[in-house]
């Protein structure tokens, strides 16, 4: 989606002209929203998890809650930004605890966040975050010299065959129930050593 906003300059135009309450694209918002999980959330050097919520608001808004390193807990509203959702975070007694952004990851069930402490104009580098539960295929798991990673089985022209290889795709609340309802099957069963 494309977030604008009004600026300086010949090629502005008034804020009136735009409703930019329609901006906020709902399938962002519906794949930001939930609990996720990432290593470095607010100092991309630390190797310890960290993870993040993204609430619905009543009004229909976003909050982003964490808890920093140094057990914080810090929270604020996303507000579209070009294909950011970003968040002015505080602590509780109203600190300023700088700002996140976060976007869709190009993977299913992934998202990307990048912190800028207060005080700071620069932000960190891109931390990739994914949902408790679906973690992307590590890079030692991925076949030398091909697309398909180990533990993953793959379709080829109507026949069942392993591996298949991870395609990345934004998230979608429907393909993911029907990736759900694919592993049901019998061969996924018998594949999995549950039959």
């Amino acid at each position: 989606p494309v977030w604008l906003e009004p600026g300086p300059g010949p090629a502005s135009l008034p804020r009136s002209m735009f409703d930019f309450d329609e901006l906020w694209d709902e399938s962002t918002a519906e794949h930001l929203a939930g609990r996720w999980t990432c290593s470095g959330l607010f100092d991309p050097k630390a190797s310890k998890q960290a993870e993040y919520n993204v609430k619905t608001t009543s009004d229909g808004g976003l909050r982003f809650t964490s808890w920093t390193e140094k057990g914080r807990l810090v929270s604020g509203i996303l507000k579209p930004r070009g294909r950011w959702a970003e968040a002015r975070l505080a602590t509780v007694v109203g600190e300023s605890a700088g700002t996140i952004r976060l976007a869709a990851g190009e993977a299913q069930g992934t998202a990307v966040s990048s912190f800028q402490p207060a005080g700071q104009d620069a932000w960190a580098d891109e931390v990739p975050a994914h949902r408790p539960g679906c973690e992307p295929p590590a890079p030692s798991a991925r076949k030398a010299g091909g697309d398909a990673y180990i533990g993953q089985e793959q379709e080829d022209e109507g026949a069942f065959d392993w591996p298949r290889p991870w395609k990345p795709a934004l998230w979608d609340p429907r393909s993911v129930e029907a990736w759900r309802r694919s592993r049901a099957g019998p061969q996924w069963s018998r594949l999995a050593g549950r039959a």
